[in-house]
């Protein structure tokens, strides 16, 4: 589950750097960043614990939805 969670992290990371390269020298964007990737880690696992009844389209609306 570490590495998972640091390949969300690095992924999380590169999403930044692309999508918005003029706050990643930011401090506040690491933080922003680590939130990110704790909570859509937590969201995984909660999904995973529950036998992943929702299908992969219906929690990417779930996420689309929470990340707004």
């Amino acid at each position: 589950m570490g590495l998972l969670i640091d390949c969300f992290s690095v992924f999380t990371d590169y999403l930044y750097s692309i999508l918005h390269p003029e706050i990643c020298e930011d401090p506040q964007h690491t933080y922003a960043a680590h939130f990110e990737v704790g909570g859509l880690f937590s969201v995984l696992t909660h999904h995973l614990e529950n036998g992943a009844a929702e299908e992969p389209k219906e929690m990417a609306e779930i996420m689309l939805t929470i990340m707004r």
